[in-house]
């Protein structure tokens, strides 16, 4: 490793720090000390051929509290952070918090916003005693993952014939120890083991496109920051795969009527389901099989009809899946309804009396209110 060095004439005096060509996308920084006989300055640069943002963190008080920074960085570009002076001037963080007069030392960490997988930081820094005149040179870790822990989101990934589903990848990040979002390092390499069943677009979450009912799988390659060393944080190839299952969709109307023997316009009474499986669907009643009788359990499509003795008593409580070469469909709602017959109050029938003479009989027909028999329904 290659190291920095300055002596003044006497060689009683002099700083000496290494350099590394190591990025990363996380370093975590050792002690730093600020004091009326020592100072800490803390750098991290960008290495990388395109800007990045980088976050830079001040852990204090046993690491309760933190004072947080970020910067643009162009390529080549670096930011220095002063941490005297930021203790100093009080110089207010990104929320606006700054950090305590009475400081004397804590940790650090630097983090590439942009990229995760493989990052473009270098970090350093150094510790200067204003008594002695010496240097001491802070020890920065990088970050890495562990090749065994580089898993695909889904396994395996459910994409309906005809539609799609995202796919990315995590990997164990063993400074934090957490699963981190690392698809971009993997969207230009994915590939499907069966286009006839399943493609794959490369985009940052590979979208898969289900073609025709079945399995497969897919898999992609690319490079993480590894946590082997030494050396630090080596770049390993990972190949993150998982399955592919394409399964069929069912489509028709979702609610059925019931009107015993009788057909009201407007009001389908049976449901035709048709499976995009073709004729080797096999079918399943999921939920409320008492509600509903059906044509076939087997077959491309089966027509649906309210059992006539139950109802449904909220809606999309019946339902059916269909399975086709080993992949079952997401279940397929249905309602079963039947008119709700009502007669509010009492009806009143008012008979003319035929026994009194035709002339009483029509006055006192004149001088009745007139009754009508009424009688309401509502349909539900």
């Amino acid at each position: 490793m290659a190291v920095a060095a300055s002596f003044d004439e006497t060689l009683k005096y002099g700083a000496q720090t290494p350099f590394s060509d190591q990025l990363t996308f996380q370093w975590e920084g050792g002690m730093w000390q600020y004091d009326p006989y020592h100072n800490s300055i803390i750098t991290a640069g960008n290495g990388g051929t395109k800007p990045t943002q980088a976050a830079f963190t001040i852990f204090y008080n046993e690491g309760t509290q933190r004072y947080d920074l970020e910067q643009t960085l162009q390529p080549d570009e670096q930011m220095w952070i002063d941490v005297g002076k930021l203790i100093r001037e009080h110089v207010p963080d990104k929320n606006g918090a700054v950090l305590p007069p009475d400081l004397a030392s804590g940790s650090y960490e630097f983090r590439d916003l942009i990229n995760r997988g493989v990052g473009t930081l270098f970090e350093g820094k150094i510790i200067y005693d204003k008594t002695y005149g010496h240097v001491v040179y802070g020890c920065g870790s990088c970050c890495g993952y562990s090749a065994a822990y580089v898993k695909v989101f889904y396994d395996p990934l459910g994409v309906p014939v005809q539609s799609t589903a995202d796919q990315g990848v995590n990997a164990y990040q063993q400074c934090t120890l957490t699963w981190d979002d690392v698809s971009d390092s993997f969207w230009p390499s994915w590939v499907s083991a069966n286009t006839g069943i399943a493609t794959v677009d490369h985009n940052f979450y590979a979208t898969h496109h289900g073609v025709s009912v079945g399995s497969t799988t897919s898999n992609s390659s690319g490079y993480l920051d590894g946590h082997i060393r030494p050396p630090n944080c080596p770049q390993f190839l990972a190949r993150p795969q998982g399955g592919v299952n394409v399964s069929p969709t069912i489509s028709g109307p979702n609610t059925i009527w019931f009107f015993a023997n009788l057909t009201v316009s407007g009001y389908a009474t049976s449901a035709t389901l048709t499976s995009s499986g073709g004729a080797s669907t096999t079918w399943n009643i999921t939920a409320g099989a008492n509600k509903i009788t059906v044509s076939s359990f087997t077959g491309s499509s089966i027509n649906v009809l309210s059992s006539g003795t139950a109802f449904s008593s909220s809606i999309g409580d019946v339902s059916l899946t269909a399975t086709a070469n080993g992949q079952t469909s997401k279940p397929f709602s249905l309602t079963t309804r039947t008119p709700n017959l009502s007669v509010p109050g009492t009806i009143t029938t008012v008979c003319d009396d035929r026994s009194r003479p035709r002339l009483q009989r029509n006055r006192l027909a004149a001088s009745r209110p007139k009754w009508r028999r009424r009688t309401w329904f509502s349909v539900r």
